[in-house]
């Protein structure tokens, strides 16, 4: 099911063009295919072969037209000196804060992401999964954007009170964890893979103001993504939650594909903004989880439907959820085909 015309798909689209069948990506799938493999999170770090292998697998099964080539995507958090708690299964938890006020910031350095054990096994995945797979699928990585960063590493609530009684502690956090993410970019670029995708969940809607993405989250962002293209991938990104009122805002950062929350609704993004971006999404995660392969098979057509006069590439709002049946995420490519073959 995957060929070179899957690449090919993903490309036209970008490049403002149409495809013969709506692509299918997950977005997210690394930690959902270990867990299905039975791959604990720690063994995956440690042997990058392995968890290569299990995502190529993966992807052929479920028909991917793109996928993730690495998704240790807050391994930056571990590489400033957080403590971390790796689970069996799901996504590596920040334990301890590391930023507790404008003193401790200036005993921190910027973290070379070619000595950090997360970040070259993340590499050496990339590799792999490129030399088998990147002539045929679309392949990216996945990383964090500075604002979901620091909030890692201050807390959440800590870093959102710093936007309004510290805005300039605020920025000098945000400054320097752009210097990391820019240079973990140009290492992970040179792994061969086609795009990056930032994702910034901390800028989300429910926790900030447009106000607050435009002072706080996009400068900062659309420096990463400005580093991506750079280094000749293509810039992607991820917010979660209802971005509807940001949509002009995340195109003018030079976002080629933008992955969006099932809670955003395609039909009401203006004409000027589809013309500029490719989407990327938006099913339902809790739905493929909780229900039915059938379900997710109309819920697959249903955003297809919806995204009249988009240039779409189908995938889940979010991540997969652990333990989402692989039925369920094979739906979304056999609802791509369905409506192939009725042309």
């Amino acid at each position: 099911m995957v060929s070179e015309e899957s690449k090919a798909s993903i490309f036209r689209l970008i490049e403002g063009e149409e495809a013969d069948r709506v692509p299918v990506a997950p977005p997210f799938q690394g930690y959902w295919t270990l867990g299905i493999e039975g791959i604990p999170v720690i063994e995956s770090i440690r042997k990058p072969k392995l968890a290569a292998k299990a995502q190529m697998e993966m992807a052929s099964r479920c028909g991917f037209d793109a996928m993730e080539a690495s998704w240790d995507w807050l391994s930056p958090v571990e590489m400033f000196g957080c403590k971390v708690r790796v689970p069996v299964k799901g996504e590596i938890v920040t334990k301890t804060r590391l930023i507790t006020g404008p003193e401790s910031l200036k005993n921190l350095t910027l973290p070379d992401p070619r000595q950090d054990y997360r970040a070259l096994s993340s590499a050496e995945s990339a590799e792999l999964i490129v030399s088998k797979m990147g002539r045929e699928m679309f392949l990216y990585s996945t990383i964090c954007c500075p604002f979901t960063l620091v909030g890692e590493m201050r807390g959440v609530e800590a870093l959102l009170l710093d936007l309004v009684m510290q805005p300039d502690f605020a920025q000098d956090m945000l400054e320097m964890a752009t210097d990391m993410i820019q240079e973990y970019c140009r290492v992970i670029c040179k792994t061969g893979v086609d795009g990056v995708i930032l994702c910034d969940p901390t800028a989300s809607g429910s926790l900030v103001s447009p106000m607050e993405f435009q002072n706080y989250s996009r400068p900062y962002m659309k420096r990463c993504m400005g580093t991506v293209a750079q280094e000749g991938c293509v810039p992607m990104a991820h917010i979660c939650g209802d971005t509807s009122e940001l949509m002009e805002i995340i195109a003018d950062m030079g976002t080629s594909i933008f992955s969006l929350d099932s809670s955003v609704d395609l039909q009401h993004v203006t004409e000027h903004v589809k013309k500029r971006m490719t989407f990327l999404g938006n099913v339902n995660s809790q739905m493929m989880f909780r229900r039915s392969p059938q379900e997710g098979f109309a819920e697959s057509i249903r955003c297809i439907e919806r995204a009249e006069n988009t240039r779409l590439i189908l995938g889940l709002g979010d991540d997969i959820v652990t333990g989402t049946p692989v039925d369920n995420i094979m739906a979304m490519r056999k609802a791509s085909d369905s409506l192939l073959s009725k042309e």
